[in-house]
């Protein structure tokens, strides 16, 4: 059966970390085709200024532009869900996109902190979790040994990608960016084109 990885995220702004996952994980087999939705109200970032919908869309699309097997989808824009709860989500993408075997990409803070997610069990039962570790990041899952079996904690283990990632903080590029500093080592530069042309995270 078809493997369809999603990757979910705010995605604001985007940059080359996130398509240097993208690029591991189509690499090395371990899926058919990746998905990246933005998120459309992320539960956990309520109280934040969030880049409107359609710049992070668009941005997306310019970084994945030469990547094979690799989609942007406005699903989560095009559903409105109030609470983007992954769960929820991942059951929407399964009507969208029929039968297939999903696959969920995260990153290693989000493995840690799983057991606070919501319907966590459900979500590592019913679908492959895919983790993404920082670099210097030691993935402890203790957390998750009285929600999951040791079976699915083994198989959570499994899908851990050996190649540690970068990873700087959305709030650090946007200061960056509003500073006028230079971030061509983080963000591609036709997306650096597009922010700038558009007057994105300005003071």
């Amino acid at each position: 059966m078809k493997k369809i990885a999603i990757f979910g995220g705010t995605f604001d702004p985007t940059h080359k970390g996130h398509a240097a996952i993208v690029q591991t994980i189509i690499s090395q087999g371990f899926t058919d085709k990746l998905v990246v939705l933005p998120s459309f109200t992320p539960p956990h970032k309520q109280n934040r200024v969030i880049t409107d919908f359609n710049h992070r869309y668009k941005m997306l699309e310019i970084a994945f532009k030469d990547f094979e097997n690799v989609e942007i989808s406005d699903l989560e824009y095009q559903l409105s869900l109030e609470k983007s709860y992954t769960f929820k989500v991942m059951e929407q993408v399964e009507k969208f996109y029929g039968a297939a075997k999903y696959q969920l990409i995260i990153g290693g803070d989000s493995l840690k902190n799983l057991h606070t997610w919501y319907r966590a069990a459900d979500l590592v039962k019913k679908y492959e979790i895919i983790t993404y570790p920082r670099v210097g990041e030691t993935l402890d899952i203790e957390n998750l040994n009285g929600l999951l079996s040791p079976s699915e904690i083994e198989k959570l283990q499994k899908n851990i990608l050996k190649a540690p990632f970068f990873e700087i903080s959305s709030t650090i590029l946007k200061k960056k960016l509003a500073n006028h500093e230079n971030v061509d080592i983080f963000i591609d530069s036709k997306v650096l084109e597009y922010i700038r042309l558009n007057n994105l995270y300005k003071n």
